[in-house]
Formats: structure tokens, C-alpha cells, sequence
């Protein structure tokens, strides 16, 4: 834990005795509020490398040609769940989707257009996708678990990094661009073998990952309210319409 705290650039001190670093994986973090700014952008899909402790999610960005990881963000585990992500147009997007247990209770954020304590998160292919899912199950589980015996037991101190007011989710792309690592502590899962990212060939289509994210522009139409097509857009997916 602490060469991990020294090798991140702005990385606040999340050291703690009984942390344990489970996965960690170059992923997709998918950015929709790009939506209010400009109209015709749908999503953007930004590089992240996320590591996942027993107890929290962050998130780093590589910068440079020495590949350093800068800090980002925290990703608020308490009261959240997730699940996989479906689109009825489109298929095979391994999206993984964080969201508060208490959204849809929640009148006012569920009607939101884009709703308040969200992360998507795009993998690089199924397996990625299913190796998250499940040890984002784990984690969550035992994190609401915990958070419930303290609320039984009276205000407790956390050393949990507060919520980001940032929504995202957790994207998977197939490509030949991946690295995760899975430790073997505290019976998560057995380890797996690092992959180093490499440049993809081939044209980016649903199963590439962009190089570098950027907006993606959905074409303009006259009529007919915007649908989610299967479709890459300079390295992302997005809305269009029909």
C-alpha cells in the first residue's frame, strides 16, 4: 500500500492497516455529462485505469510517456449496487453500471435526466466485464454490510473518500489494449496474469478502444426523438436518431 500511495501522482492518503487492493484494470469511465454542455455530443469515453479496494473504487489517468498514473477521482461505494448494463439496440457493450440503492425511491432522482450518484464503466470484453461484476458484488455487499452495522451501532468515524458529484459508469470494450490484476487477499478470487496495453490495428468499431477520448458527434435530424444505436463515433458509442 505504500509504494502503490507514492506511485500515483495527487493521490490523497488513503492509507488504512485493514485496505486491501483486489483489481485493478485500464478501463473506460463513460462520461455523459458532456450532454449539457453540448447538445450533440452523446458520451464520452475517457482511458482510466481503476483500482479496487475491499472498501473503495478509485480511478487514475496515465499521462506522459512514462505511463505515471495521475489521480482523478473516488467512486463512492456506500448504498451503491451494480449491475450490467443492456441497450435494446445495441449488444456486446460490457457496461457495468454503479448507482445508489436509493435512486429509484428517490422521485426527483429518478426522474433526472441524468441521475445524481451514477458510474458506468465499459470493459474491454465479457470476461473483463463478468471478473468486475462479480468482484464489485463482493465489495459492495461487504461495504453496505458494514455501513449497516455502524448505523446500529451510532455515528462512526469512515476513512472513505467523500462522494464525487460526478456520475460515470464503467464501460468494457473488447480490445487487445488491457491490463488487470486480481489479488488473492481475503478469499476474493484467485490471481490473474498482468497484460501489458498494446496499440490496436484493426478500426475502432464496439470491440476496439479509442486511443484517446474525445467527443462524439451525433448527426442532426428534424424529427423523431434520439435512440442509442450500436455505432462508434471516433472511438466511442452514442445516441443517435432515427
Amino acid at each position: 500500500m505504500a509504494s502503490l500511495q507514492g506511485s500515483i501522482q495527487n493521490l490523497p492518503n488513503i492509507f488504512s492497516p485493514t485496505r486491501r487492493l483486489l483489481l485493478q484494470g485500464d478501463l473506460y469511465r463513460v462520461n455523459s455529462q458532456t450532454q449539457s454542455l453540448n447538445p450533440n455530443v452523446a458520451y464520452l469515453l475517457e482511458p482510466r485505469t481503476y483500482l479496487l479496494f475491499n472498501d473503495m473504487l478509485i480511478y487514475c489517468k496515465v499521462k506522459g510517456n512514462n505511463g505515471l498514473l495521475h489521480y482523478k477521482g473516488t467512486v463512492d461505494l456506500r448504498d451503491m449496487d451494480v449491475q450490467i448494463k443492456q441497450y435494446q439496440e445495441a449488444t456486446n457493450l460490457n457496461v457495468l453500471e454503479l448507482s445508489s440503492l436509493h435512486s429509484m425511491s428517490d422521485e426527483w432522482a429518478a426522474n433526472a435526466l441524468v441521475p445524481i450518484h451514477m458510474h458506468t464503466i465499459r470493459c474491454s470484453h465479457p470476461d473483463e466485464q463478468q471478473e468486475w461484476y462479480n468482484m464489485l458484488k463482493k465489495v459492495l455487499a461487504d461495504t453496505n454490510k458494514r455501513l449497516s452495522t455502524a448505523t446500529q451501532k451510532g455515528p462512526k468515524q469512515t476513512t472513505t473518500l467523500s462522494r464525487t458529484p460526478t456520475m460515470t459508469s464503467l464501460v468494457s470494450m473488447s480490445s487487445t489494449s488491457t491490463r488487470s490484476t486480481k489479488s488473492t487477499d481475503d478469499g476474493y478470487g484467485t490471481a490473474t496474469t498482468i497484460r501489458t496495453p498494446t496499440t490496436a490495428s484493426v478500426p475502432f468499431d464496439l470491440q476496439s478502444k479509442p486511443k484517446r477520448s474525445h467527443d462524439i458527434v451525433v448527426p442532426p435530424s428534424p424529427r423523431g426523438p434520439p435512440t442509442l444505436i450500436g455505432g462508434v463515433y471516433g472511438g466511442g458509442f452514442g445516441l443517435g436518431r432515427s
